[in-house]
């Protein structure tokens, strides 16, 4: 539930949450893919979690009013229909996905560093320094001459 929780930054998950989600991270490995970044897009992983969402949501209501519950006996019935097996795809995927997306942001820093390690291509942060100041002196032009043409 704390990986549900981080991911969805709330346990009040339904069905379309974690359709909307799955397409996120399906987009996301697609533009991995075309940058060949690392990570492995498992289309079985992703079409079992999309196809069970609704089961899936139902089973975290499940787990989350188990764990509110006090009564010993209201949790095991709460748990006898092992929700925890069908959130486990779930958990698998965001887990998948966090890994990777570590594994990804690592990459970019080297691909960074070895382009000079600035924000840009050419390592320097101050790149267009030279055309700002010349946008400014012709604003001043301008400015100047703002009223003395027709």
């Amino acid at each position: 539930m704390a990986t549900i929780k981080e991911n969805f930054g709330t346990t009040d998950v339904d069905d379309e949450d974690i359709e909307d989600m799955v397409e996120k991270i399906v987009e996301f490995y697609r533009t991995a893919e075309d940058g060949k970044l690392p990570g492995k897009y498992d289309q079985e992983l992703f079409d079992e979690v999309k196809k069970y969402s609704t089961s899936t949501s139902k089973a975290i209501k499940e787990i989350v009013v188990a764990q509110k519950t006090s009564n010993a006996l209201d949790c095991i019935m709460a748990f006898s229909q092992d929700p925890i097996r069908k959130v486990e795809k779930l958990d698998q995927l965001l887990k998948k996905v966090t890994a990777d997306i570590v594994k990804i942001q690592a990459e970019l820093e080297v691909r960074k560093a070895k382009l000079g390690g600035g924000s840009n291509p050419s390592g320097s942060e101050n790149v267009f320094e030279n055309e700002k100041t010349i946008i400014s002196e012709c604003s001043a032009i301008l400015e100047s001459l703002e009223g003395a043409v027709c």
